[in-house]
């Protein structure tokens, strides 16, 4: 099994944080355990510079300023995500160092049933009271695509903690 530091320059010189192929693809060839990650540069180098290491990568990927990094959903469906702050937690039994995130979602468009194009804020102020779990179901969904495509492309695990 590889170290973090091989990792990681195996990483640099594929281009990361916007690595080709993508972290999860390169672990997977070197045998490292990329849902280690966060932890193992953790106790490599200590939680202040595993913070600042990911607020690089957030900030390199476009995460931390308007407009965020935007996601295409398929469609011509797209969401931007914002991260405003994030918090490193260490996490319990396996101790693995987890990321929560304070987020905003920027600019998004969304198509409804009646190919009607929306976004995210006017459907929930649309939902009525029966309609919040499929909204939040959609919201859960989108969250989903953010951390399934962030983990990938970084080896970062987030986790939204609140929205901003």
């Amino acid at each position: 099994m590889m170290e973090v530091k091989n990792f990681l320059k195996v990483l640099q010189k594929s281009g990361y944080p916007n690595p080709n192929p993508d972290a999860l693809t390169i672990s997977r060839f070197s045998s490292y355990p990329l849902e280690s990650f966060i932890k193992n540069l953790s106790e490599e180098i200590g939680m202040e510079k595993t913070h600042e290491f990911v607020e690089k990568v957030f900030s390199s990927l476009g995460l931390t300023y308007d407009p965020g990094l935007k996601l295409d959903l398929g469609g011509g469906d797209y969401m931007h995500l914002i991260i405003n702050d994030f918090d490193l937690v260490e996490g319990e039994g396996e101790d693995i160092t987890e990321v929560w995130i304070h987020y905003s979602f920027g600019e998004n468009r969304l198509t409804i049933n009646d190919d009607t194009h929306t976004t995210l804020a006017d459907i929930w102020d649309e939902a009525d009271m029966g309609d919040m779990g499929e909204v939040s179901e959609i919201q859960d969904e989108i969250q989903d695509e953010f951390r399934d495509y962030i983990y990938a492309k970084t080896g970062i695990i987030i986790h939204f903690d609140s929205e901003i």
